[in-house]
């Protein structure tokens, strides 16, 4: 049984993708040796969080330490249903976790303020992202 995407999150969904897809594929060209795929879908409804997250994730082929080489972009939602909340980061794997940007630093009610706050804070993020594509590790690593 598939679950019911709201409207909301699927417009919100549809422009949050075309953006992370022409990011993918301008990185894809600068950094041939990262593997780029973007992703949407539900997440949480085994412990009740009802949430979608959306991210570009990206993957080093060949990464000199393979603790470190994935790092996502990602947006997640909670309570899709009833009162959503969303929040965005862009952040190492584990063992690091090590966070180098992120939108509001907490969940936010979802509306058209903060959705809007959202997009205006969006190239800033890519930036980011790209920031720590180029740099290929975590900042807190870099000595």
């Amino acid at each position: 049984m598939k679950n019911f995407i709201p409207r909301w999150l699927n417009d919100f969904e549809a422009k949050v993708i075309e953006i992370l897809e022409n990011a993918r594929d301008n990185f894809s060209r600068q950094y041939p040796d990262v593997k780029f795929s973007c992703y949407s879908g539900p997440w949480g409804q085994e412990i009740g969080v009802d949430g979608y997250v959306i991210s570009l994730n990206c993957l080093w082929s060949e990464h000199l330490n393979k603790e470190i080489d994935l790092v996502d972009f990602a947006v997640y939602f909670t309570h899709i249903q009833t009162q959503p909340k969303f929040t965005s980061d862009i952040s190492w794997v584990y063992p690091s976790g090590y966070i180098e940007d992120e939108f509001n630093g907490c969940d936010v009610a979802f509306n058209k303020v903060t959705a809007a706050d959202f997009f205006a804070q969006l190239p800033e993020l890519i930036n980011s992202l790209e920031a720590a594509l180029a740099r290929g590790m975590p900042a807190e690593i870099i000595v």
